[in-house]
C-alpha cells in the first residue's frame, strides 16, 4: 500500500479524516509533526524549549528538524505505509520528501482537502471557542492562513502539475469525505 499525504488549509478536516482512516487501515503509521512537537512541549527539554520559542514567535520549526524527524520515522516504519498530515508544507520539505520516497523505494498518494478561506476561518474560530483558546485567535488564524497560502499552496500546485494530488471538497459531511478518501486509496 502507498503512503498517503494529506494537504489542506487549517480547519479542512485533515486530522478528523486521519483518525477515521486509521480505524479502517490500522496498518498505516501516522505521522503528524505538529502532534509530535506538541507532545514534546509537555516536557522541559532542549527540543521542547526550541519548539516553544519558535511557536511563541508564530514561526515554523526548522526544516532540518522536520527532515530528521521524517527520516527517523521512515526508518521506524520500514515496510509499513505512512499517513502524513502536516508534512511536507514547503518547497524544501517537498523536495526532501520526494527524494526520500525515491531512496526508500516508496510511493505516495497526495489528497488535498479543498475548503474556502472563509469556511476555514469559521471552523478554526469554532474550534478555538470549544477549546477555550480565544486569546489572539484572529492574529493566529491570519498568520496560519498566510503561511499556508504562501508556503503550502505552491507545493500543492507542484504536485498537481506532477499529477500526484487528488482534490476533495472538504465542505461536505465527514462520512462523505471519508468515502471519497477510501475510494481514492482503494483505486490507487
Amino acid at each position: 500500500m502507498k503512503d498517503i499525504v494529506f494537504f489542506g488549509i487549517q480547519g479542512s478536516g485533515k486530522g478528523t479524516q486521519a483518525k477515521l482512516l486509521l480505524q479502517k487501515y490500522p496498518e498505516f503509521q501516522y505521522l503528524e509533526p505538529g502532534q509530535i512537537f506538541r507532545a514534546l512541549n509537555s516536557n522541559e527539554n532542549l527540543i521542547s524549549n526550541y519548539v516553544k520559542e519558535t511557536v511563541a514567535k508564530w514561526e515554523m520549526v526548522s526544516d532540518n528538524l522536520l527532515f530528521d524527524l521524517v527520516t527517523l520515522c521512515s526508518h521506524i516504519v520500514k515496510e509499513k505505509p505512512m499517513l502524513m498530515d502536516g508534512f511536507p508544507r514547503t518547497k524544501a520539505q517537498m523536495e526532501f520528501f520526494l527524494k526520500t520516497e525515491i531512496e526508500e523505494g516508496r510511493d505516495f498518494i497526495a489528497i488535498n482537502f479543498n475548503l474556502s478561506r472563509e469556511k476555514a476561518i469559521e471552523r478554526i474560530k469554532q474550534r478555538a471557542i470549544e477549546q477555550n483558546r480565544t486569546d489572539d485567535v484572529d492574529e493566529s488564524i491570519k498568520k496560519r492562513l498566510e503561511a499556508f497560502e504562501k508556503e503550502t499552496m505552491p507545493v500543492i500546485n507542484h504536485l498537481r502539475e506532477m499529477d500526484k494530488i487528488i482534490d476533495i471538497d472538504a465542505d461536505q459531511p465527514i462520512e462523505t469525505i471519508l468515502e471519497e478518501v477510501i475510494n481514492i486509496i482503494e483505486k490507487k
